[in-house]
């Protein structure tokens, strides 16, 4: 080194490998600070298990939980009758009856089958069987359109519908006052031209209790194939909880089938429960009601 020449206190690879470190502390903080944060959150937040619908085989993971916020109950069980997808429910008492056969080629005599219940339309039906839960593909089947136009929700029902001497049949769950259920038949029976012969009720059961969602103690939210059943009340939930859902279609319930998502070991207070239902659609579904023990 010169006499007038400045004294270099560090070499260029020292100052290299200083910056080197001043990152990775930088780094072990970062890391630090998250981990922390990450704890404070599991300590402190609502528990959320994973549990399969009945008729489901496989486990659903977690999601970010960003798509079932902007999805309320109210969305989910609106009337139907606001979007061009919901059941109508108009509270017109019954049909009126005229001399000739309605838009279906129906007899309007035909069309009362008891209950309060009126069959409106009988059409071929191309598409998924849905009635048990099989969606297996049909071809041509027959399709009833049955409307309540009782004063009390249908739990169950059953109805015979005769050509000569072959008979139709048709089951259904949960159809509430004022609305119209499209039901496949239950055989599988291939559509038949012409108006039927007779049609009737042959078993009806009505729901013992007024359906409801128990909204103070059972929250539901959703995203296409998944329900989120919270306990919002402040006991704990000991033994089954189940949501009950309809598929829609056209502005009408589709399928005589109720489906539901099931949760058989109970839920804490407070906490939330991921439950896997194939059928349930955000666009296409409507929850119907809410049972718990």
């Amino acid at each position: 080194m010169k006499d007038n020449e400045t004294p270099k206190l560090y070499s260029t690879k020292s100052k290299v490998l200083m910056a080197l470190c001043a990152l990775l502390v930088v780094a072990i903080a970062v890391v630090c600070i998250v981990l922390l944060a990450n704890d404070k959150k599991s300590d402190g937040g609502d528990a959320t298990d994973v549990v399969t619908e009945t008729d489901t085989e496989t486990e659903t993971e977690t999601d970010d939980g960003e798509h079932y916020k902007a999805v309320d109950t109210s969305v989910l069980t609106e009337d139907v009758s606001e979007t061009e997808n919901t059941p109508d429910t108009s509270t017109e008492t019954s049909p009126a009856d005229t001399d000739k056969p309605d838009d279906n080629g129906i007899d309007p005599s035909k069309r009362s089958i008891g209950e309060g219940l009126y069959i409106t339309s009988i059409e071929p039906y191309s598409g998924p069987f849905v009635e048990d839960g099989s969606d297996e593909e049909v071809t041509n089947i027959m399709a009833a359109t049955v409307k309540n136009y009782g004063t009390e929700p249908v739990q169950l029902v059953s109805i015979s519908v005769k050509y000569g001497e072959d008979e139709a049949l048709f089951e259904a769950t949960t159809i509430p006052v004022g609305t119209s259920v499209v039901i496949l038949e239950k055989n599988k029976k291939q559509f038949v031209e012409g108006d039927f012969d007779s049609a009737e009720v042959t078993s009806c059961i009505r729901f013992i209790e007024e359906p409801s969602f128990h909204s103070d103690v059972v929250g539901v939210t959703g995203a296409d194939g998944e329900l989120i059943i919270e306990n919002v009340g402040t006991e704990d939930i000991e033994n089954k909880v189940a949501v009950y859902y309809k598929s829609v279609k056209d502005g009408k319930y589709f399928g005589g089938i109720t489906y539901s998502a099931t949760i058989d070991s109970g839920i804490a207070a407070g906490n939330s429960v991921i439950v896997s239902a194939r059928h349930f659609r955000i666009k296409d579904s409507r929850l119907m009601f809410v049972i718990y023990d």
